[in-house]
C-alpha cells in the first residue's frame, strides 16, 4: 500500500517478499533509533558553511548515530525514510536543543566580528516537526536561553518537496518561525521539476539540490539550472547555499555565477561525509575547522 501511493495518485503494486524485508529492517532501524537515544549515541558533527571566497559564514549540525558495531552513521540518510513521524520529530528537537546549547556556550563557536551578524546556525527541520503546536514555543524559550539573537543566527532547513504538506499549517508556522528572527532555507531545491509550492511560502534561503552541484563545471545544463536557481533567489532577496563542493572547478563556476554561501569536502575534507555501506564505514574522526568543539555533541 505505502509503495503504490508512493507511486502517484491511482497505482498498484503486487506483494513482494522484499517488501515485508524492507520493512521489518526500518521497524528494526527505528527501534534501535529509539535505544540509541536512551543510551545518548546521537552526536553532532558540524560542517563549516562559507562563503566562495573562504570566510567561515556559520555552519551545519547533521545529526549522526554512533554505533557500538558499525562506526558513524549520518542520520539525514536514515530519517526520511522512517515511518515513525515520531521518533523523527523527537531526533529533530533533540538536535536543534543540543546545536543551540553548544552554540551558546561552547568556547570553540566563533564569535561574530563587530559590526557583523552572528555565524550561521544550520539545522534541518521537517514540516510535521514544525506544525506541532508546542514547536514555536519551545523554540522561542531555547532562543531566549541560549542568545540566539547574539551568539547564533538559527537557520531551519526544510526541503523543498516537503513545504506543500499541509500548506496553510507549514505557512502558519512558518511566519510564526521567522517573526522569532529564525531564517528559513528551502533545501534540496531543484530536485523537484517545479518550484510551485514555493508561491507564497516565506523563506530565506535555498540551497540546491546537490545532484546539480556535482558536474555544474563541466555540463551546460546543470550550470544553466544553477545560473538560474541563484538568479530566482537574488530577485527574492534569498541567498543561495550549494553544498556538496567536491573541487576548485565547481568552486570557480559557482563563485562567477554569485553564490553566497558553500559547503562540502573540498572546504572541510575531513568534516561530515556519507555513510559507506554495511562493513567499510569509518569511526568518525575528528572535524578539521570543527566550529564546536567535539566534545559538546552527546545527548544530554
Amino acid at each position: 500500500m505505502y509503495a503504490a501511493k508512493r507511486d502517484g495518485p491511482g497505482r498498484h503494486r503486487f506483494f513482494q517478499e522484499s517488501m515485508r524485508t524492507r520493512l521489518m529492517d526500518q521497524l528494526t532501524r527505528a527501534d534501535d533509533l529509539r535505544r540509541a537515544q536512551d543510551a545518548h549515541e546521537l552526536t553532532l558533527r558540524y560542517q563549516p558553511i562559507r562563503t566562495p571566497g573562504g570566510a567561515l559564514a556559520g555552519a551545519e549540525a547533521i545529526p549522526h548515530w554512533q554505533q557500538p558495531s558499525n562506526g558513524l552513521l549520518r542520520l539525514d540518510e536514515i530519517l526520511p525514510r522512517l515511518r515513525q513521524a515520531d521518533l523523527r520529530v523527537s531526533i529533530i528537537r533533540w538536535a536543534l536543543g543540543t546545536a543551540g546549547r553548544a552554540a551558546s556556550g561552547e568556547p570553540g563557536w566563533p564569535d561574530p566580528p563587530p559590526d557583523e551578524p552572528p555565524p550561521l546556525l544550520m539545522v534541518a527541520a521537517w514540516g510535521p516537526c514544525i506544525t506541532g503546536e508546542r514547536f514555536v514555543p519551545e523554540l522561542a524559550t531555547l532562543l531566549r536561553d541560549t542568545g540566539g539573537d547574539t551568539r547564533y543566527r538559527l537557520c531551519l532547513e526544510l526541503d523543498e518537496d516537503e513545504l506543500g504538506t499541509g500548506r496553510p499549517a507549514v505557512t502558519a508556522a512558518l511566519a510564526d518561525i521567522r517573526r522569532l528572527g529564525v531564517l528559513v532555507c528551502v533545501g534540496d531545491f531543484g530536485a523537484s521539476p517545479a518550484p510551485r509550492g514555493l508561491i507564497g511560502l516565506p523563506f530565506d534561503g535555498i540551497r540546491i539540490a546537490d545532484g546539480y552541484v556535482r558536474g555544474v563545471e563541466r555540463d551546460r545544463t546543470k550550470h544553466a539550472a544553477v545560473a538560474s536557481v541563484i538568479h530566482f533567489a537574488h530577485l527574492l532577496g534569498a541567498q543561495v547555499l550549494a553544498g556538496d563542493v567536491e573541487d576548485s572547478a565547481q568552486l570557480r563556476v559557482l563563485q562567477e555565477l554569485d553564490c553566497d554561501l558553500v559547503e562540502g569536502p573540498l572546504l572541510d575534507p575531513d568534516g561530515p561525509q556519507p555513510s559507506l555501506p554495511r562493513g567499510d564505514r569509518p569511526g568518525g574522526p575528528p572535524i578539521s575547522g570543527h566550529p564546536i568543539s567535539p566534545t559538546e555533541n552527546r545527548h544530554r
